[in-house]
C-alpha cells in the first residue's frame, strides 16, 4: 500500500507516468488475493487436519466462519 502510494505521489509531482500507477496498483491487488488464497487454504488444512484426527467440532466452524466474515445462522 505504501509503495503505491509512493509512486501516485511521485505521478502527482509528474516524475511518475500513469503506466507505474497502474502497475503498483496490479502489484498491491494480486498481492492481496494471494494473502487472502493462502488465508483460505490455510483454514481449510487446519479443518481437513482436525477431522482426520477426530477432533473436529461445530465450534471449529464457527470460527472459520467468523474469520470468514459470515455471520452465525439463529437457531
Amino acid at each position: 500500500r505504501r509503495a503505491l502510494e509512493s509512486v501516485v505521489l511521485g505521478y502527482e509531482r509528474g516524475v511518475r507516468n500513469a503506466s507505474d500507477v497502474l502497475i503498483s496498483q496490479r502489484v498491491l491487488f494480486r498481492t492481496r488475493r494471494d494473502l487472502a488464497e493462502q488465508r483460505y487454504l490455510y483454514l481449510q488444512a487446519r479443518l481437513r487436519l482436525k477431522a482426520a484426527v477426530g477432533a473436529l467440532a461445530e465450534e471449529d466452524l464457527e470460527q472459520v466462519n467468523r474469520l470468514l466474515g459470515y455471520a452465525a445462522a439463529a437457531p
